[in-house]
């Protein structure tokens, strides 16, 4: 059974602060490594089934998606001094694409020198960028990782987030 990228997103989706965990995920995805990713995926099912059948207090649970295309830039992080420190990578995704991983920070977006920016709004313009962003426009990013600046260009282009049904049973968690 071939496993996709997609599937670790779960992984990245729950722990967003959880750097240990994102990296795991990371490393499963760039070393191809299927029994690794369903190792961490079975493990996020299990915590979120426990999680859900505890929020809702019920004996059963079912969330369904319909599969669609997604343009997201897809890399998540905060305003640190020298720009964006990257926390989580989504897969498939553009930033995915161009090489970012967790601990990267990103010091230009689009021209908009984040490096330079205020604090309080570096967020902001990174958001606004990515939100000014179509399909098959391009990117340009300076990043920093491990004291070295990275210059990478690639497309802004959706990818398909596929269908799914994830059902939970079992006696209520209180």
């Amino acid at each position: 059974m071939k496993i996709t990228n997609y599937l670790t997103l779960f992984i990245s989706l729950f722990y967003l602060n959880n750097l240990a965990a994102t990296e795991l995920a990371e490393k499963a995805v760039s070393k191809n490594d299927n029994e690794a990713q369903i190792k961490l995926i079975k493990k996020e099912l299990e915590f979120l089934a426990t999680k859900l059948l505890k929020m809702t207090g019920e004996r059963q649970y079912t969330i369904s998606h319909e599969g669609h295309e997604r343009t997201i830039f897809g890399a998540c992080g905060d305003a640190t001094a020298q720009g964006i420190k990257i926390s989580c990578v989504t897969p498939q995704s553009t930033a995915f694409r161009m090489g970012l991983k967790t601990g990267d920070t990103i010091t230009m977006f689009n021209n908009i020198d984040l490096e330079s920016s205020k604090l309080e709004r570096k967020y902001e313009l990174y958001s606004n960028s990515i939100k000014q962003l179509k399909n098959g426009d391009k990117v340009t990013i300076l990043f920093e990782r491990a004291s070295n600046i990275k210059k990478v260009t690639n497309v802004y282009e959706s990818f398909y987030s596929p269908e799914y049904v994830f059902s939970v049973a079992g006696r209520p968690i209180k």
